[in-house]
């Protein structure tokens, strides 16, 4: 006959599985540090994985991270970072409980960093409402953009100082490398002399790239425009009577009823003619 010996109990904890319903946002820079809110339920202070793969347990690509919770419904973590991406990723989310994992249905997604290297031109005229187009990486036009003009190089004095005016418009996204901004008025920063602001761009997430500087100056004063009515077909050669100082190219940018920018090149005959072609 069997003879069964019984040995001697260890507790085994049983834990009501977390699940996930919402993050909160769903999109983070790959430069990390946004603080994301992860709504569910049976949630508490664990730690969750991050995983390129649909696999936790076969994943290289992974983070680990911890989530701090003021109830079993609302918990926040840090996202990491995620360099050198150059398209929009996800990483699943998974619930971790010792060497078990369990996938949340959640994925965070994350844009690549956007950056700038150029600007053209680099200086205008202190009464402003022209354009600057930026060169730059990962502007993608299925999201919502701005410029921001600042007399401050640095963040924190942006983000903190009231008494920095910080000038935000719209951009509008030409290609994927390049983006155009409509250039404030230097009275705007409260600047009665030729000075300078940093230019950088933002992303709807709050990503914001790195800063271009662009001098003010009186170089680029119009005086008269001949002739003053064209048809709407364009080809129209345009006179154009000012201050232009000196350097090359020039350009002639107009605005549509549509509010879009039109940019043309121009001929600089003297320091104060040039000549550029209407467009249609």
């Amino acid at each position: 006959s069997t003879v069964w010996i019984s040995s001697n109990p260890i507790a085994l904890s049983v834990q009501t599985q977390p699940a996930g319903t919402s993050l909160t946002p769903l999109f983070v820079s790959a430069s990390g540090g946004s603080v994301v809110t992860l709504a569910g339920t049976n949630l508490s202070s664990m730690k969750i994985a991050l995983s390129a793969s649909m696999s936790n347990q076969t994943a290289s690509d992974k983070y680990e991270v911890q989530l701090s919770c003021k109830n079993r419904v609302f918990c926040t973590f840090v996202a990491p970072a995620r360099p050198g991406i150059e398209s929009i990723e996800f990483l699943t989310i998974f619930f971790t409980i010792a060497m078990n994992a369990v996938e949340s249905g959640l994925k965070l997604n994350y844009l690549p960093r956007i950056e700038v290297d150029l600007m053209s031109p680099i200086s205008g005229s202190r009464i402003g409402a022209y354009g600057v187009t930026i060169s730059g990486r990962y502007f993608d036009g299925a999201y919502s953009f701005k410029c921001l003009f600042s007399p401050s190089s640095d963040d924190d004095t942006m983000n903190n100082n009231t008494s920095v005016v910080v000038h935000s418009s719209s951009a509008v996204v030409l290609n994927p490398t390049s983006i155009l901004c409509d250039v404030p008025p230097a009275g705007m920063f409260g600047y009665l002399q030729a000075t300078h602001v940093f230019v950088s761009i933002e992303r709807f997430d709050g990503e914001r790239s790195n800063k271009l500087r662009f001098t003010y100056n009186d170089h680029l004063l119009l005086n008269s425009l001949t002739p003053s009515t064209v048809f709407e077909m364009g080809g129209s050669l345009l006179t154009i009577r000012g201050n232009f100082g000196e350097g090359d190219p020039f350009y002639c940018l107009f605005r549509t009823f549509n509010g879009s920018l039109v940019r043309t090149k121009a001929e600089l005959f003297s320091r104060d003619r040039l000549e550029c072609i209407c467009p249609a």
